[in-house]
């Protein structure tokens, strides 16, 4: 098929409304705006139901369930919009803490979520009840889930509600309640690995997130990437399928100048079955920005790399800010928004910020206007700021408002700071590429296994497509410091663990590290000193790691190529400008680990082992001896 033709086909589909699937917008999805005990945008309950602070995943907002009697009481819910004729899944985490039901052997009895639809006078016309419904004493966040009949012509109003089914006598909680449609767009996001998808040349991967449905057919299937060329035509580039996408890499110097779509093509036996498309600019000069993102995925601040080693917390008077810049740290993190004069005290002691713009569309009325204030009067021109943070652990139903809220903050500051976020759902990465210059991910194993923070690094990986910078969130907190009962035990991270999730994260690809939390140490426990800057000064040990290696993390030369032989032993190269070569491992288990790391060139020497014991080299092939969760950082020599 002629490209021209091959376009008008993909226009046509998308103008046709075919863009079957989206994430349906809820209010307050994850409970965090609370008032008096009620979730914002739910309505008022019987005394079972309480919308409660630090009771959902990661110690976010939740609706908790708590009866010593059975009872079908009123239960908070929502009026959401639907369409008639479509079908949705409705999802949501839940958690048992001691809940018992008539029937523990069904699915459905339990913590769940439930979807009624009504016709115009009122009438019952149907629901869904989620299965995977928590039930006894659980120990981990599952999710619930259901998809739904197509909706019935008649159904007029569709109403979401958390639901106790079997007549529960006991506590349980939910949370991240999502409504999508079940056939998602074949072509959902179209992205690229240049910042703001702008180049002046030089190869970029191009990414699709592609929703391959059972209405696609499974042979010959093939998709490609369209772009205008320098001449005005249209040239297509097969892309690879990878898991949940596709992507390609493509020279941008033979676009055409100027601001023009990229389009994603699905085809299977000879059909265009969808397309997507992103507008991409090809420049001859990219615009002057103070902070942002190269094509190493480094943080650039004032024309030079930045790796962003900072924690998260709360509200800081003077004492805590020279507390906390005394430390290894170069910045720090949400959820404050921190006036003028705090930026100008944060400046004078050479530390940046990633200033919180965070969960603004769910907030007060007051809220947004204040921070929109903020941005335009001094945050957005202040030295020390280098990102906004908008985001924290968002559900997909939350993503219209992010994506709404991303481009109402680009406009305010011109596009000139990186934009920020951070996932707790990982498999989810595929979905919010849109919404996002940097992804953050914050897996939280302690005291579980930590090699549970490279399986959460490897799948938002694979949903990034090699396209986004990672300023990743290592677990520098207890779980007893937030009061909760899973049963997991209450310690927080020993200094070999945090500094091993640490080195996990870096060697799995993150370009910035920010922990959680310092208020945790200093709001919560600061009137027990002793166990808090003992704690601290493991934290500050950890960090001090990161930092004596910062030159080589920013190092700007083509990395040499690194593969191991276990996946239990992640590793990650770098060359610097100097061509000096340093290759980063890690053991993920708690027990030793003989393994090997194929090097793509040949060298004669180990040099500086820092941290762990020294490999043996042979040529072009690495031997490691690790001891449990042992790391080691060597430099070779040709």
């Amino acid at each position: 098929m002629a490209m021209k033709k091959l376009s008008v086909v993909c226009l046509a589909f998308a103008a046709a409304g075919i863009q079957a699937g989206e994430f349906i917008r809820i209010e307050n999805p994850g409970f965090d705006a609370i008032e008096d005990g009620v979730a914002k945008g739910w309505s008022k309950a019987g005394p079972a139901w309480r919308a409660e602070r630090g009771a959902g995943l990661n110690g976010s907002g939740a609706l908790v369930y708590d009866s010593a009697a059975a009872q079908h009481a009123p239960r908070p819910s929502q009026t959401v919009k639907l369409k008639t004729g479509r079908k949705y899944k409705i999802s949501a985490s839940v958690i048992a803490d001691g809940l018992k039901v008539d029937r523990p052997g069904s699915p459905a009895q339990g913590m769940t979520v439930m979807l009624s639809w009504f016709d115009a006078n009122g009438k019952w016309l149907g629901e869904a009840v989620a299965t995977g419904a928590a039930k006894g004493k659980t120990d981990e966040w599952t999710r619930a889930s259901v998809t739904t009949p197509d909706m019935p012509e008649k159904a007029a109003r569709f109403v979401i509600e958390p639901y106790v089914c079997g007549w529960g006598v006991g506590k349980g909680r939910i949370d991240n309640i999502v409504i999508e449609t079940v056939d998602l767009n074949p072509v959902e996001v179209v992205t690229s690995s240049a910042y703001r998808n702008e180049s002046t040349g030089g190869k970029v991967r191009f990414a699709a997130t592609v929703n391959w449905s059972d209405s696609i057919p499974q042979s010959d299937q093939k998709a490609y990437f369209v772009y205008k060329s320098a001449d005005g035509r249209l040239v297509k580039v097969e892309a690879e399928k990878v898991a949940g996408g596709v992507t390609a890499e493509i020279d941008t110097g033979l676009f055409a100048y100027g601001t023009n779509d990229v389009l994603c093509v699905i085809r299977a036996g000879g059909k265009t079955y969808g397309s997507g498309k992103m507008p991409f600019a090809h420049l001859k000069e990219l615009p002057h920005r103070r902070v942002r993102i190269d094509a190493k995925q480094r943080l650039i601040v004032d024309g030079k790399p930045f790796f962003p080693l900072g924690m998260y917390s709360g509200g800081m008077d003077r004492e805590k800010i020279a507390h906390y810049a005394r430390s290894p740290f170069n910045c720090i993190g949400p959820y404050s928004t921190w006036s003028k004069e705090q930026l100008d005290l944060l400046h004078s002691y050479g530390l940046k910020v990633i200033y919180s713009l965070c969960h603004a569309p769910s907030r007060e009325a007051s809220y947004v206007p204040n921070l929109c204030r903020n941005v335009k009067t001094f945050a957005a021109d202040h030295p020390a700021v280098i990102g906004w943070y908008i985001c924290d652990e968002p559900t997909l139903g939350m993503l219209p408002d992010i994506v709404a809220w991303r481009r109402r903050i680009e406009e305010m500051d011109g596009g000139h700071h990186p934009i920020w976020g951070v996932l707790c759902v990982f498999n989810d990465t595929r979905h919010v590429l849109d919404a996002f210059d940097v992804l953050g991910i914050d897996p939280y194993p302690v005291p579980g296994p930590v090699s549970k923070v490279t399986a959460a690094i490897r799948t938002s990986k694979d949903g990034m497509f090699g396209t986004k910078a990672m300023w990743n969130v290592p677990q520098a907190f207890g779980w007893g410091w937030l009061g909760r009962r899973e049963n997991k035990g209450q310690r927080a991270p020993n200094k070999v663990e945090m500094a091993n999730m640490t080195w996990q994260m870096i060697a799995g690809g993150a370009n910035g590290i920010v922990y959680y939390s310092y208020s945790q140490m200093k709001d919560i426990y600061e009137d027990i000193d002793d166990r808090i800057d003992c704690y601290w000064m493991k934290v500050c040990a950890a960090a001090a790691e990161v930092r004596a290696y910062e030159r080589v993390l920013l190092s700007g030369g083509d990395a040499p190529s690194v593969v191991s032989s276990s996946c239990d032993l992640v590793c990650r190269g770098w060359r610097d400008e100097g061509g000096r070569t340093y290759v980063l491992v890690v053991n993920i288990t708690d027990r030793s680990l003989k393994a090997q790391v194929a090097l793509g060139e040949s060298f004669s020497k180990v040099e500086m082992p820092e941290f762990g014991p020294a490999p043996v080299l042979e040529g072009d092939r690495l031997s490691y001896d690790l001891p449990a969760l042992g790391y080691v950082m060597v430099r070779l020599v040709k």
